[in-house]
């Protein structure tokens, strides 16, 4: 069999949402575990919505959608959403394509198409597809970033990304360590395209997305997705924005033990591992081969065990929660997947990182206890109890609200005492009442909205605003400065 045949096959899992399903039966019992799985995530994880499908053969074990893409909007399985570094697996099967042609080789150097790149006599189209050219990644340049944080829409030219990416030197000899740069794939799709004498995008629907079934995986030369959309909210400008920190052969091993840490391209660079080493454009963990993106808010998995013929897609988006106090955040359907590829193969499950097997150190603190145990919640009641006594002297305060939420998705709500205490009308949860300066973080987040939207800054002066009254000093005043209190 032709390696670009196997390579297909393997791939048919990224038809993802997009093919229509078989008409659906009750849940099967596996159904039903991986839904469970899903909603323990989405809770422990803090997720906002999740996008799954699970094959086995031709069997569609479950496909469905949960949570919400926006307030209100629940999420359902027609969603669009970016597929980020999954297209890397579609240029190396487009590779593999020309190379069953006999067009190219692995190892023809670049020279061929492409003689002014730096080492192009050394750099081959396998050194391209395996992340081991050497070339220095054009989306971790500081100068890159700067540009996207401030217009996340402007489109970058392949010649721009091209200048951006050699504005650094080489990071090592070709061939001689592994290190990720969007860079490789990027002038592979360029070599591609003067090899199959079409767009890429073209070459990519003929070729690979076609035979695939991928109908809806479309290119695009904008920032545009086509509607419906699963909507993604994340933190990657929090920096430039100003946002205080206190917001929160193609599948084989064949690169394993390969690459080490080095400096002047850490973090990217590093030793593949059984958990994680690449192959032309994707991932092989264990047995499973995969792609796993993490971009704009939304993390993904698309994976596949050949051995069993399972197929596992997973999608999802973060609720605040899953954010650090300096907008760091995993991708939670890495571990989604870990969880789902046990259950369907547990003879054969996805490795997880060393960290994850450890058992916790002798000294490691108790774990936190969860507001849903009853002793818990009677601790907090005699709290409050003993609170509202000792602030309300003889008498208990009136009434009392409390709401008490902790990191395993457990909450704790009680109303105490009277709303209306004449009448002796107990308080509720339901009851409302005024949030007082509690406002002022919403003023704050409508404001920072307007900043990311570019309709003002936090530098601006208050002279630049009619605000129907005079202002001393307007001019020497900032916005950030009123809202520091400054």
């Amino acid at each position: 069999m032709k390696i670009s045949r196997l390579l297909t096959s393997s791939f048919l899992l990224l038809t993802l949402f997009a093919l229509s399903a078989a008409a659906q039966t009750p849940q099967s019992d596996q159904a039903s575990a991986i839904a469970t799985i899903v909603q323990k995530a989405m809770k422990t994880d803090h997720l906002r919505a999740v996008m799954v499908k699970v094959t086995q053969g031709d069997k569609v074990v479950v496909r469905q959608a949960f949570g919400e893409s926006m307030t209100g909007v629940p999420a359902t399985t027609a969603m669009h959403f970016r597929n980020g570094a999954v297209a890397f697996a579609y240029l190396g099967t487009l590779l593999m394509k020309f190379v069953d042609e006999h067009k190219v080789r692995l190892d023809d150097t670049i020279e061929r198409w492409m003689p002014d790149l730096p080492e192009a006599n050394k750099v081959t189209l396998k050194m391209l597809a395996n992340q081991t050219s050497g070339y220095p990644d054009f989306e971790t340049d500081p100068k890159f970033l700067a540009a996207f944080n401030a217009d996340p829409f402007h489109i970058f030219t392949f010649e721009e990304r091209l200048k951006i990416a050699f504005s650094r030197p080489i990071q090592f000899e070709p061939g001689t360590n592994w290190s990720y740069a969007h860079t490789n794939f990027m002038i592979l799709g360029e070599i591609l395209s003067k090899i199959g004498r079409k767009p890429l995008d073209a070459l990519l629907r003929e070729k690979v997305l076609g035979p695939m079934g991928l109908k809806n995986t479309n290119a695009s030369q904008t920032s545009e997705i086509p509607s419906p959309i699963l909507h993604a909210f994340d933190s990657e400008r929090r920096t430039a924005l100003k946002i205080p920190s206190d917001y929160e052969a193609m599948t084989g091993p064949h690169l394993l033990g390969f690459g080490k840490k080095q400096d002047n391209c850490a973090p990217s660079c590093g030793p593949q591992t059984n958990v994680y080493n690449y192959g032309l454009g994707i991932v092989r963990s264990g047995s499973w081969i995969l792609q796993n993106p993490l971009l704009g808010g939304l993390g993904a998995i698309e994976a596949y065990l050949p051995s069993k013929k399972i197929a596992i897609a997973v999608a999802v988006i973060f609720a605040p929660e899953a954010f650090d106090s300096q907008g760091n955040y995993a991708n939670s359907s890495d571990t989604l997947f870990g969880s789902i590829g046990a259950y369907m193969a547990p003879d054969d499950a996805p490795p997880l990182p060393p960290s994850a097997k450890t058992s916790p150190m002798p000294e490691s603190p108790k774990a936190l206890p969860s507001v849903a145990d009853t002793s818990v919640q009677s601790a907090i009641v005699a709290a409050v109890e003993n609170d509202r006594k000792r602030f309300g002297g003889h008498t208990p305060v009136p009434a009392t609200l409390i709401g008490v939420w902790d990191n395993k998705g457990g909450s704790f709500i009680r109303a105490f005492g009277y709303a209306d205490l004449e009448n002796k009308v107990p308080l509720t949860p339901a009851d409302h009442f005024r949030i007082g300066s509690n406002t002022k973080t919403f003023v704050i987040s409508v404001l920072l909205q307007l900043v990311a939207e570019k309709k003002l800054g936090l530098d601006d002066s208050l002279s630049r605003f009619s605000l129907g009254v005079t202002i001393p000093n307007a001019e020497g005043i900032t916005v950030r400065e009123l809202c520091s209190r400054s």
